[in-house]
């Protein structure tokens, strides 16, 4: 090296750039560079981690948003679920209560309308169902599921005429076929479109082969497993009874319906003892149902556990006061325990009320 290079690299050095001396390593320049231009370099770190604080700002912003949609989305559809299930239980005004508020649901709001429809059709308000029905249908987004059992519900309504106007001339079978068509191309090859079926026709054996050919589609399609256990109870085929209800408890376990048509299965086939832990597990999940205590009151009968039998009656009466067979339901009990001055003496509190 020359005085000359010498005295270039000291002036380098001073300067912070690279000397000659030095091997041309990338950490040696790149330290160079960093102590050239610390301000700049400064600069943008800060600018970087500016960024970076926006950018987290935001993705936590949006995950926030999302997770908070998604709760509330489940909140919709449990709601909807404990909807469904009061309806099965014909508990109608406690379904409507769960539904009112998820009608404008932007996750179930098209279920929760139709559920809404059900009720109405449930209660014989035909009017309010078929405007229901019909502004589901009308919808330009009208082409899922819920749309084809709104047709189905529709196509049942029209099937023996004009609800609203029985007697009255009309063109009804042509809404009827309009209305099949449009439900057969949408859902004509689910569970729910052959429950639909079933629950339309009059005809005992026509029902049993649309809900058999509905749980073919769908094992654990919970409402045509009611309705067939329904169907059985009438037809005293206690046993299919049972197992189709043995089924609905497995698939909701937390339904006392399912509990409760099977202790009845069991108490009418001469098995009450088995029938009492049933009686005692849909209890225990609507203690304030007396539909519930009735049927349990009934099987204590049976064994002849009157002291048991007249406890149900009681609280029956107590739930439901002014339901006047609830009332009537201990006279019933005291008869039988050969207490015939109690009975006759509530059998005159009845007669008062």
């Amino acid at each position: 090296a020359t005085v000359e290079a010498l005295a270039v690299d000291i002036q380098n050095h001073l300067t912070h750039q690279p000397v000659a001396a030095a091997p041309p390593a990338l950490r040696y320049r790149a330290g160079k560079f960093a102590r050239r231009h610390r301000q700049a370099l400064a600069a943008l770190a800060m600018m970087v981690l500016v960024l970076a604080g926006v950018l987290l700002a935001v993705w936590t912003s949006v995950r926030t948003v999302r997770e908070h949609a998604y709760v509330e989305s489940l909140v919709h559809r449990r709601s909807l679920a404990d909807a469904h299930m009061l309806i099965g239980n014909q508990k109608y005004d406690e379904a409507v209560t769960k539904i009112e508020p998820l009608l404008r649901s932007k996750y179930v709001g098209r279920q929760a309308r139709l559920a809404h429809a059900q009720i109405r059709l449930e209660q014989k308000d035909f009017a309010a169902a078929i405007t229901e029905l019909e502004d589901l249908v009308g919808e330009p987004s009208g082409h899922d599921e819920t749309t084809g059992q709104a047709h189905a519900m529709l196509a049942n309504i029209y099937y023996e005429g004009d609800p609203c106007a029985p007697g009255q001339p009309g063109d009804y079978h042509q809404l009827w076929k309009e209305h099949r068509e449009q439900a057969e191309e949408l859902i004509g090859n689910t569970a729910v479109y052959q429950f639909l079926r079933a629950r339309a026709t009059p005809n005992v054996q026509e029902a049993l082969t649309l809900l058999a050919r509905a749980l073919e589609l769908d094992r654990q399609h919970y409402d045509s497993l009611r309705e067939r256990a329904y169907i059985y109870q009438g037809q005293h085929d206690y046993y299919d009874m049972a197992m189709d209800a043995a089924c609905m408890i497995t698939i909701q376990p937390r339904n006392p319906q399912g509990y409760d048509l099977k202790a009845v299965a069991l108490r009418e086939m001469g098995r009450p003892q088995e029938a009492l832990p049933n009686h005692n597990a849909a209890i225990e999940l609507s203690p304030d149902d007396p539909d519930l205590y009735e049927e349990r009151r009934e099987t204590y009968l049976r064994m002849q556990q009157y002291e048991l039998a007249l406890q149900d009656a009681q609280k029956c009466a107590q739930l439901r006061p002014n339901e006047p067979s609830y009332f009537y339901k201990p006279f019933l009990v005291y008869t039988a325990m050969g207490q015939y001055d109690q009975a006759a003496e509530h059998f005159a509190r009845f007669m008062a009320s």
